[in-house]
């Protein structure tokens, strides 16, 4: 059965993607399944809904879609406007009498047509079954050669042949286009299509997990928040799901309580500490506990003697708290380990203030 995915969102099939995302947001708040914990039928909805988002915002879905959407209705149209056939027969020019064959002719006749269909079907097939294979191999040596390019390109004929390796092929693609491509856009399709196809249940929330760090560098921060989501119920390894919702509430959208809440997760589960301590005080700075933030940045001092960036931003709390002879020692601690931001800093601000003797 064909899927109005405009009609869920409530929009036409002209909507730009500005309507689109508004839509989506707008329903995705009034039935998220948090809001309405044990009723199916809203969790049913959200489902939809997502699933209307994800296949309309990416262009190319959202190609293929249409042409299945234009195809539903007009079929549909036609159908229902048929046209009157009349029910009289007419004289026939010819004779009406059934010739009888010999029934071994008529047995051989429907096996050679069969074998026929067979050929013409199954030859086609066959071909782009190897082919597919034969891509796939393609892929894996220029990528053994770090020709990541043409390996990529290889894989896309792979996928586009439904052989025995599409799914494979995909997977690459996506780990490839992010670790030497850039290409996040690319990436993120072919995680999708690999995820539609898998039917591994842990192979899928690894690539749920993939699709949702993709969408983080695609500044697509919703749809990575609500991936990782689904990746956490499918019991995907907390610490990852930590790691990356901390990043994204941190830096990204600076939702600093939130941000908070994953940094303190991190820490109670003692998972890379430095970081953890160093974003905890990020947060603490922001939310204005700089007393807080600066034990949280001694913390990640203690934990790594060479971590410049927490010298920095431990220098740019004693700047808030005003004391500008702190401040300038952790920026001149921070340079003298290579850090640009800190030697601008100490350039502009600290070099005069102290060429005069102070008291700490």
């Amino acid at each position: 059965m064909f899927t109005n995915y405009y009609e869920i969102l409530g929009l036409s099939k002209n909507c730009s993607r500005g309507e689109l995302k508004k839509s989506y947001r707008e329903l995705a708040k009034k039935y998220h399944p948090d809001l309405h914990k044990g009723n199916p039928v809203y969790e049913e909805k959200f489902k939809l809904i997502s699933e209307a988002y994800n296949t309309l915002s990416s262009q190319e879905k959202r190609q293929s879609y249409d042409l299945r959407y234009e195809y539903f209705y007009y079929t549909s149209t036609n159908t229902q406007n048929e046209t009157f056939k009349p029910s009289y027969k007419k004289r026939p020019y010819y004779s009406v009498k059934k010739k009888k064959y010999n029934p071994f002719v008529l047995m051989y006749g429907k096996i050679f047509v069969i074998f026929l269909i067979m050929l013409v079907i199954l030859i086609p097939l066959g071909l782009f079954y190897k082919s597919s294979l034969v891509f796939y191999e393609k892929g894996q040596k220029y990528e053994l050669e770090k020709d990541y390019k043409n390996a990529v390109d290889n894989y896309k004929n792979s996928v586009t042949r439904w052989g025995a390796r599409n799914f494979e092929a995909s997977v690459k693609i996506g780990l490839l286009s992010i670790k030497y491509l850039r290409k996040f856009n690319q990436a993120d399709h072919y995680f999708e299509y690999a995820i539609d196809i898998v039917n591994n249940d842990s192979i899928k929330t690894w690539l749920l997990y993939k699709s949702a760090y993709t969408k983080s560098q695609l500044f697509n921060f919703e749809d990575a928040l609500n991936t990782l989501k689904l990746a956490e119920e499918k019991n995907f390894f907390k610490d990852s799901i930590y790691l990356l919702k901390s990043e994204i509430h941190a830096y990204k959208v600076k939702d600093f309580k939130l941000a908070k809440e994953d940094f303190l997760y991190l820490i109670d589960h003692e998972i890379d500490l430095p970081y953890s301590w160093f974003g905890l005080g990020w947060t603490e700075h922001n939310l204005f506990n700089y007393e807080e933030a600066l034990n949280a940045y001694d913390k990640a001092i203690e934990l790594d003697r060479d971590f410049a960036q927490a010298y920095l931003y431990k220098g740019v709390t004693y700047y808030n708290l005003q004391d500008t002879l702190k401040c300038c020692q952790n920026a001149n601690k921070a340079q003298s380990m290579g850090n640009l931001q800190a030697k601008e800093i100490y350039n502009n601000y600290c070099i005069e203030f102290m060429k005069t003797p102070h008291q700490e």
